[in-house]
């Protein structure tokens, strides 16, 4: 019900919560709890999951919603901390809006850290690299990082991170610097728990890393053309 309109059938969010499936034999805690209508029980309320870290926990005992994007293979870890830190504190009487402002003030300085380096090697490098399934050429103060689908230029030397959005792929914030010859290039794939790793070495060859295995990770595939999830339509 909002705002005097019955949105979903009356009872449905008791349904979905009710525990229908025996999860017990779940090695981590709170996937042992039981499953309902396409939800998680949890020791605390009741929750939807995505890959890496992406949660949606309800708990109905302290009125409160929380929606959590990450990208953490160790995903038990993340609701251990919330039931640690958040849960307790939810009981706590704020001070109103000068807690408010507190908060909003904690949560705007909260920053992932840009890879960051030089705008220029220190010696002579190559004009192009390739390996990983990848191609890179000098481009001005950056690099541009290719394969069969997607082009993507990285500036070089910048402060923080630069968002890059184009018709052939997802928006991908990048950031990265020179390290004497080597140039370190860091990639976020923003609609994706996915972060990619790429040095262009002085000898020529690219060496990429993901953060995080790719969801519809396939060996055979091209390295940018790992980012996951796909557009849903």
């Amino acid at each position: 019900m909002w705002e005097g309109e019955q949105l979903l059938p009356e009872g449905w969010a008791a349904a979905v919560r009710t525990n229908r499936v025996s999860t017990a034999r779940e090695t981590n805690a709170d996937w042992a709890q039981g499953y309902g209508y396409q939800v998680w029980m949890a020791r605390h309320g009741y929750r939807g999951d995505g890959a890496y870290g992406q949660f949606m926990v309800i708990l109905p005992e302290q009125d409160v919603v929380l929606a959590i994007n990450s990208a953490e293979v160790d995903m038990q870890a993340v609701l251990d901390a919330a039931w640690a830190h958040l849960l307790p504190a939810f009981g706590e009487q704020g001070d109103g809006a000068e807690a408010d402002a507190a908060l909003a003030a904690r949560l705007a300085d909260l920053e992932l850290p840009a890879t960051t380096g030089a705008a220029a090697p220190t010696g002579t490098v190559p004009g192009t690299w390739a390996g990983s399934g990848l191609t890179a050429s000098r481009e001005g103060d950056g690099v541009t990082l290719t394969d069969p689908r997607i082009t993507l230029t990285v500036p070089l030397g910048a402060t923080g991170w630069t968002v890059i959005e184009g018709a052939d792929a997802p928006p991908v914030a990048v950031s990265g610097g020179w390290a004497g010859d080597t140039a370190h290039l860091d990639l976020l794939f923003l609609e994706s728990p996915h972060r990619l790793f790429v040095d262009l070495l002085p000898d020529g060859s690219i060496a990429a890393r993901w953060g995080t295995t790719p969801l519809d990770f396939q060996p055979e595939a091209t390295t940018l053309d790992q980012r996951a999830p796909r557009p849903l339509h």
